[in-house]
């Protein structure tokens, strides 16, 4: 925010001392002087009064806001977050599993059985949860890929920078009490 700042800031002076510049040389050419061969530019009062015109100059100049004007520095494609946003939409009606956010819900226990699999979670309300492979869970719209000994893995689907689609693999584990 600074830099941008700054560079509002520098380029509105170059522009003024551009201006101020072509006036004052617009100014010369309608008056005819002797031009001398021999100038004295290094003298303390030729700087002084030269200073003094433009200083008068700019003061007297138009003041601009450049607060609805668009930045010209702006590069979507360095402003553009990098991480993955995750995708909230869910279709239809949503399950009683898909109230709130993963990181809600808490993983109680894994039981591991021969027909399948199954994982118990709590929810914020207090209300427990016994799920399967395939089911949805969070309003993220995640789903259980795989149940084993004391993780569960699932899978959430992000959005990439490219505007697709893609899943992605995370883990939970069962809190051990001490």
């Amino acid at each position: 925010m600074k830099c941008k700042k700054l560079c509002f800031f520098s380029l509105f002076i170059a522009l003024i001392l551009f201006h101020a510049c072509k006036q004052e040389s617009s100014d010369n050419a309608t008056t005819p002087e002797k031009k001398s061969v021999f100038k004295a530019s290094t003298s303390k009062n030729t700087q002084q009064t030269t200073f003094h015109n433009l200083s008068s100059k700019i003061a007297s100049m138009p003041k601009y806001s450049f607060s609805g004007i668009k930045d010209p520095f702006y590069t979507t494609l360095l402003q553009t977050e990098t991480k993955e946003k995750k995708l909230t939409q869910i279709k239809g009606k949503p399950l009683p599993t898909q109230k709130y956010e993963i990181d809600r819900y808490n993983l109680i226990g894994i039981m591991l059985r021969k027909q399948g699999s199954s994982a118990i979670f709590e929810d914020p309300e207090g209300k427990g949860w016994v799920l399967k492979e395939g089911s949805f869970i969070g309003n993220e719209g995640a789903r259980i890929k795989s149940i084993k000994q004391d993780t569960v893995i699932i899978e959430e689907p992000v959005i990439d920078n490219s505007g697709k689609v893609k899943y992605v693999e995370r883990s939970i584990t069962i809190k051990k009490v001490p």
